[in-house]
């Protein structure tokens, strides 16, 4: 994701006429995204996560196979502090058939995702990115309409990817990528991105030359 609004930055930086236009409207664009993005991503996991409080989906599986308990993990004071609580069930359930069969790498990114789950951070933010990344690339290519597909078929990867570790339910990613829709489909209507955008060239009528 950051390299696509890097690429994105010098394309809107690139359509702009004159080096200071081009430093200024550049500038303003990905610090406008990276406030959008983190504004969202702030009032998810800390306010409806927080407010919703829907253990992850491999908490409950953990539970139901009574390895341990979900209200005793998420009374752990800490994020690190759930993340050894962690760390020590699967140790200890190490040749159990739920947990010997998952590869280091899911187990790893587990003791990283130690907060709630509903919803879904990552499809919130992709789908804001992806909502606003349209808008640029309808606006600023060449026959843009016909790409605007790719950066939501970009971000549904994303959610599919987070049901398929375990960190979220399809419940999950549908609220977390509608609601990332919406707010950015609010930050469109705020007309931020069109200020940033360069003029679109006036349409030259070939049969009066």
């Amino acid at each position: 994701m950051g390299l696509v609004m890097v690429l994105a930055t010098v394309l809107v930086a690139a359509r702009q006429t004159g080096l200071k236009a081009r430093v200024t409207k550049g500038l303003l664009f990905i610090v406008g995204l990276c406030a959008a993005i983190g504004a969202v991503a702030a009032i998810n996991e800390f306010g409806i996560k927080r407010a919703v409080t829907v253990h992850r989906p491999y908490v409950k599986l953990l539970e139901r196979e009574i390895l341990f308990s979900g209200k005793d993990y998420y009374a752990q004071p800490s994020r690190a502090e759930r993340a050894i609580f962690l760390k020590k069930a699967l140790e200890k359930f190490k040749d159990h058939p739920a947990v010997k069969p998952l590869d280091p790498k899911i187990r790893e990114h587990w003791g990283v995702l130690t907060g709630y789950s509903f919803p879904s951070g990552h499809a919130v933010i992709a789908f804001l990115f992806a909502t606003m990344l349209a808008f640029v690339i309808e606006k600023l290519i060449p026959n843009g309409r016909r790409l605007v597909w790719i950066p939501f078929l970009w971000a549904s990867g994303i959610c599919l990817s987070r049901v398929a570790v375990g960190a979220h339910s399809e419940l999950d990613v549908t609220v977390g990528g509608l609601m990332g829709g919406a707010f950015g489909i609010l930050f469109l209507m705020s007309g931020w991105l069109e200020k940033v955008l360069p003029p679109r060239a006036p349409a030259t009528d070939e049969a009066g030359d």
